[in-house]
């Protein structure tokens, strides 16, 4: 029996990956990114939009922060790369889960 949510190209063939792990990738390594650029955030910037935003960015890539410095076992010296892959995994998690229930709902298979 096929999977049912396994879409075929127009060669019959399933795709290699599909839009809901493509969107779940590229939400982790953005968020995994922006966790990379945490210094940068931290500076004070002229420009309206961007000082409005940083505290909603801050709060959005904290779990990653703490989980960061749990696994250094030190809140004043915590490795950044950790922080990025752990707020990687967190959002790439996420962004599948709710790709796939929100396509499972809008299919009627709820």
């Amino acid at each position: 029996m096929a999977r049912s949510d396994t879409v075929a190209t127009e060669h019959g063939r399933p795709r290699a990956i599909s839009y809901g792990t493509l969107f779940a990738i590229l939400l982790g390594a953005g968020f995994a990114g922006l966790t990379l650029t945490l210094g940068k955030l931290s500076t004070l910037s002229r420009i309206p939009f961007l000082g409005d935003a940083r505290p909603v960015l801050f709060a959005l890539l904290f779990p990653g922060i703490i989980g960061g410095m749990a696994l250094s076992g030190n809140a004043h010296a915590w490795h950044l790369w950790v922080s990025a892959l752990i707020n990687g995994l967190i959002y790439f998690v996420l962004a599948w889960i709710v790709f796939r229930l929100l396509g499972r709902i809008f299919r009627g298979k709820v």
